[in-house]
């Protein structure tokens, strides 16, 4: 249908056919979130089933097709070890394929859990959604491979070489590579529609989930509330500006232009709001606590040393490698300048510490200016019930906690106070640093479209996070109803309301 002419050569036509597709498209995501939780709660029981169904019957097809084995031996067993340690590559679109599988830090988790009462497991459900998703991902991994072992056999059949369909990925693998080998099995276009009808419903749940998450942020802010907007005229208006935005993918070179968002907003974007939601978590939430019992110098010397540990050694191993110094030896440095970087700034923030606060709160000094608070006091609702009420670090609460499925261990706090950020971090700076992509393929002027749009994003997110006011509705958070003059003069205000949360008696 798209001509995948490049942009250089493309003459700017539109594809009549992929924008009524898309205008489609955009009308069924519509009636699937006009009514809020009720419509997509009714489209979740078919667009989750029936492709997880799809994909179980083509995996048990595909296991009977001739050259399959060595399909699955691409897939599952010959494994090229080398790369997990000679690149950060495949670490990158690993990491983002779990974030955007998964629709973590995108807003679409935080409006779906909204819905959910206060008694709700959420400890058990991120399990269940986690094994899920880690098994239709495997499984959709298996009928490919296992399709194009079955291509690769019939090439060598004809005294063809295809061994570099093992490689093919995005769009020319799901539209040219594996059409073909569905194209040379029995029954093709029965194989075809079940494939394709799979993808078209697993990508119809990612799309109305997300357009779900703006419905509802613009529902909860002042927008709605000052214009009387209603839930149907709300995804009415997202749907038309998302219809209206996909007019520029619907032309010849259309491909090439999702290429480039796609690259910068998986590699960039959602490794930065990954980034932060670790940040707001691990060091910000409940970081008054900290300053309260050794004081706010202490807390801010430790916080912006163990950030530096990690930022400042980053930058130096990747200028080393680009410089050509030996990979080993890059590392060794780097990981040298951060344990001295991390345990400068403890040495520090002990020095600063108050010591009449302190001895007043007659705490663990070193645990109040280390520990995941934040996180800890996340645990606390997660794993509470009506009956018991769980407490962090103590050994019986943190013993059940380990080996109960239903609740979330100390592992928590660790992984989204030091190692979820720090990684996030280190692989986002790769990602920025590495400028191999669309190299001889896209100019510079072009990748800079890709770049403006995850760019304004970043921006977005920061004015967000400095007033946070911006899209919340002043008359419910304090029943007074403002003026437009008031109504701005809220919302750019540094004081922050503190909305009830959860108890807690050690504050």
């Amino acid at each position: 249908v798209l001509k995948n002419s490049s942009i250089a050569q493309s003459e700017m036509i539109i594809s009549g056919r992929v924008l009524l597709s898309a205008f489609t498209c955009w009308i069924i995501i519509y009636y699937c979130v006009f009514r809020s939780l009720r419509s997509v709660g009714a489209v979740v029981k078919v667009c989750f089933p029936l492709p997880f169904a799809i994909l179980i019957s083509l995996t048990v097809r595909g296991v009977f097709l001739d050259g399959a084995v060595d399909g699955f031996k691409n897939y599952l067993i010959q494994w090229n070890t080398t790369v997990l340690t000679e690149s950060t590559d495949v670490w990158a679109d690993a990491t983002g394929q779990v974030l955007y599988t998964m629709s973590i830090c995108v807003g679409v988790m935080t409006t779906f859990s909204s819905f959910n009462p206060r008694s709700q497991n959420v400890a058990l459900d991120k399990n269940i959604i986690g094994i899920f998703d880690f098994v239709v991902s495997i499984l959709g991994g298996a009928v490919v491979y296992l399709f194009l072992g079955h291509k690769v056999y019939d090439c060598e059949q004809r005294g063809e070489e295809c061994e570099d369909v093992f490689n093919s990925y995005g769009i020319d693998l799901i539209f040219k590579v594996y059409a073909g080998a569905l194209s040379e099995i029995s029954i093709p276009n029965l194989w075809s529609a079940l494939f394709y009808g799979a993808v078209f419903f697993l990508t119809l749940g990612t799309c109305f989930s997300l357009i779900e998450g703006f419905c509802a942020t613009i529902r909860d802010s002042w927008v709605a509330d000052s214009l009387k907007l209603g839930r149907s005229t709300i995804a009415g208006y997202v749907c038309m500006a998302g219809f209206i935005l996909g007019i520029p993918f619907t032309f010849d070179c259309g491909s090439s232009w999702v290429e480039i968002l796609d690259h910068f907003v998986r590699n960039w974007v959602l490794f930065y709001l990954g980034f932060l939601n670790c940040i707001a978590v691990g060091w910000f939430y409940k970081c008054d606590r900290q300053y309260r019992r050794v004081g706010k110098p202490a807390v801010l010397a430790y916080n912006v040393g163990c950030f530096m540990a990690v930022l400042v050694p980053t930058i130096v191993g990747l200028v080393m490698v680009s410089e050509g110094h030996d990979r080993t030896k890059s590392m060794i440095i780097a990981f040298s300048l951060c344990g001295a970087l991390f345990f400068g700034s403890l040495v520090i923030a002990y020095v600063l510490m108050d010591k009449s606060k302190v001895r007043k709160t007659k705490r663990n000094s070193l645990w109040t200016l280390i520990g995941w608070h934040g996180a800890d006091n996340l645990r606390k609702m997660m794993n509470s019930t009506p009956v018991k009420r769980w407490a962090p670090n103590q050994f019986d609460s943190e013993f059940d906690s380990f080996i109960s499925p239903a609740k979330v261990s100390i592992l928590f706090g660790f992984c989204v106070k030091y190692l979820a950020p720090a990684a996030l971090l280190v692989l986002l700076i790769n990602n920025i640093h590495d400028t191999s992509f669309g190299a001889g393929i896209y100019t510079t002027g072009q990748l800079v479209f890709g770049q403006v749009i995850s760019g304004a994003i970043v921006l977005f997110t920061i004015l967000l996070f400095v007033y946070p006011r911006i899209l919340s509705n002043p008359s419910e958070a304090e029943g007074i109803e403002k003026g437009l003059i008031g109504r701005l003069d809220w919302m750019f205000t540094a004081r922050l309301n503190k909305p009830y949360v959860f108890v807690d008696p050690d504050d």
